[in-house]
């Protein structure tokens, strides 16, 4: 008992506890910030490829694409494993918006796609995106239009009483119905031409529209090579709806296009002698996403696919690929870079240690007589080694509490302390076109605790363990008699 009291009195009366206590605070939280910010973004990455890439893809080097689908459709969804399976295609294309940009076209079927990824998640309804669009009305700088409009959005978006589009509301915005009531709405200086242009449905990514390079009810002028050709096709889209992943890349880049317009568009009517239609690939849904990486399943699939009546082209040239195979280099990169940041960001706590091991030294040289004294009057070597033990576990105990505490908190703000300072400063810390998200990630996992108080606990056990044994090793005699 009386080691305790004689550690935390010697304890009391010294700055440099106070100051050891908040080194340690300081290198718990950063180590905890840098770990939960890496986990949160590799699991926010990885729940993005899930969500708009489904957990399984067919696709086929054959230059016709995949053709004869419909068979190997009905195959792959009677297998009690898959949920749903959606055809696509995809291709590259220019958008004329006082000059041209790049941008990638994805064809879909709404309905398909609504139960194969995310897409009723990521679709903002027609009363939603008027309200988005409201709040930037009046603001002639792009960047206050752009600040008002994502703060709105991520206001409707993001909140946990949301609810996801249902399948009509998808199919709707693609309807002939629906762009005409947009087309009027937005042009109504020149209605009458939507009857003779028939303008086909675009939905783009929210980026699009906050950045001011499209507007709703925009007419826009797409330019794409035709497969197998060097022939360049344009066509005219009308800018019915607007989606966010979250995913800046995708909300920046990517048309949604219904499967029709671009069969009619790319001429990928008509395949292979006996198949009508071709696709670039088929994406398949499963129960869990976890079945993806299953060899038993994979196994089962491509004796579906084997099975089934697809072009022999498109059989030889076929492969499947996993969730993780469309970003697989990038998320060993992001995970090995968390790990080389954690080292790093480790090492202050062993700059803390050695604040613990000095300040100890300095108290075991200061309290040299009381440890001669308390040992002539019985006290063994091991209470003295307990009482600066206790100093140095109390500061790392004291400290790494502190330190949680302090980082989880931090987590917990970060997004709203990036934006006040990017709005004080007008600097954008996490820039989205570079971190491919819109606003900081983060994960606060058991794991992450763990290894965020260990190396502050274990490096100042060690730092304490010197010290404290050469005070218990001292010659009481010798101790007394020491000036």
């Amino acid at each position: 008992m009386y080691q305790r009291f004689i550690s935390f009195r010697y304890l009391r009366k010294r700055t440099t506890a106070l100051l050891s206590i908040i080194a340690v605070m300081f290198g718990v939280a950063t180590l905890m910030t840098v770990l939960g910010i890496m986990e949160g973004y590799i699991e926010r990455l990885q729940e993005m490829i899930r969500e708009s890439e489904s957990h399984l893809i067919i696709r086929t080097a054959a230059p016709q694409g995949l053709c004869g689908i419909e068979e190997l459709r009905e195959n792959l969804n009677a297998l009690p494993e898959v949920v749903e399976t959606a055809p696509f295609l995809e291709a590259l294309a220019m958008y004329r918006s006082g000059k041209f940009n790049p941008c990638f076209l994805r064809g879909l079927d709404p309905d398909a796609e609504s139960r194969v990824t995310s897409l009723p998640k990521f679709l903002i309804r027609p009363q939603e995106l008027e309200t988005i669009l409201a709040a930037g009305e009046g603001l002639e700088d792009l960047r206050e239009f752009k600040n008002a409009t994502s703060t709105q959005a991520l206001a409707i978006l993001d909140t946990p009483e949301r609810t996801p589009v249902n399948s009509e509301e998808s199919v709707e915005l693609f309807s002939r119905e629906f762009r005409k009531t947009i087309f009027n709405r937005y042009n109504p200086n020149i209605g009458s031409s939507f009857s003779k242009h028939n303008y086909s449905a675009i939905v783009v990514g929210l980026q699009f529209l906050t950045s001011r390079n499209l507007e709703l009810g925009q007419i826009v002028h797409l330019l794409t090579i035709k497969p197998g050709s060097q022939e360049v096709i344009e066509g005219k889209f009308i800018v019915t709806g607007a989606f966010k992943t979250g995913d800046f890349n995708v909300d920046s880049k990517v048309f949604l296009v219904h499967n029709n317009r671009m069969k009619t568009l790319l001429n990928a009517y008509g395949g292979p002698e006996g198949f009508d239609e071709c696709y670039d690939g088929l994406r398949i849904s499963l129960t869990d996403y976890n079945l993806a990486d299953s060899p038993e399943l994979i196994d089962k699939i491509h004796k579906t696919i084997r099975n089934s009546n697809l072009d022999k082209d498109s059989y030889i040239n076929h492969h499947l690929r996993t969730w993780r195979d469309s970003k697989r280099y990038f998320l060993q990169a992001v995970e090995i870079e968390k790990w080389i940041m954690g080292f790093v960001v480790s090492l202050l706590n062993i700059f803390t240690s050695c604040i613990i091991l000095l300040m100890l030294v300095l108290i075991v040289i200061e309290k040299t007589r009381d440890a001669g004294i308390l040992m002539s009057l019985g006290a063994r070597p091991r209470d003295i080694l307990m009482i600066f033990m206790i100093n140095g576990v109390t500061i790392s105990i004291v400290g790494t509490v502190l330190g949680l505490i302090a980082g989880t908190i931090f987590l917990e703000c970060i997004n709203p302390v990036h934006d006040f300072i990017s709005s004080l400063t007008g600097a954008t810390l996490f820039d989205p076109e570079v971190y491919l998200m819109d606003k900081i990630p983060t994960s606060l996992e058991f794991t992450t605790v763990i290894l965020s108080i260990l190396p502050a606990i274990v490096f100042g056990l060690l730092a304490s363990l010197v010290p404290a044994i050469w005070a218990a090793r001292k010659n009481p005699i010798v101790a007394i008699h020491n000036e």
